[in-house]
């Protein structure tokens, strides 16, 4: 190579500017990443909720007995599953294994039952997540049905 041509590759000031288009690229996109993960935790939480009550309803039907639905008090937010003897047939965690994503999970009527046709005793599990939640409605006949709000001022 004649040595009047010029260098091939890039100079510091282009790398220097490359590398700071990159990281304002990565600081823009965080925000939006976490919001997006804290979204992925709520939806978790409302899968693992739904399929507990659902399972709930098929384990009472299948067993020909009443299936209660408990909500444990330590550890992450899980919902038990358990017979007419408070045996535990089910858990189910909320969310991801490590809670994340989800401030907390409430049943109300605190027990929620199935009998052995799959009806009912009414009752909704709430999940918050920061000012958005999800509320899981069961209703007479054993049916789920989600309904979404947003609290606060």
């Amino acid at each position: 190579m004649p040595r009047d041509s010029p260098a091939a590759g890039f100079t510091l000031v282009e790398l220097l500017v490359v590398l700071a288009l990159v990281a304002l690229v990565c600081v823009l996109s965080a925000g939006a990443l976490w919001e997006f993960r804290r979204q992925a935790g709520l939806e978790a939480a409302v899968r693992s909720g739904r399929a507990a009550l659902v399972r709930a309803r098929m384990e009472a039907v299948f067993r020909g007995a009443t299936v209660r639905v408990r909500r444990e008090r330590r550890g992450p937010p899980e919902l038990v599953l358990r017979d007419g003897e408070e045996r535990a047939i089910a858990r189910f965690v909320l969310g991801p294994r490590s809670g994340a994503g989800l401030d907390s999970a409430v049943l109300r009527r605190s027990t929620l039952s199935f009998n052995d046709r799959g009806q009912a005793a009414p009752g909704s599990l709430y999940l918050y997540q920061g000012d958005r939640g999800v509320r899981l409605v069961v209703n007479f006949i054993g049916r789920v049905r989600r309904e979404a709000f947003r609290s606060g001022p």
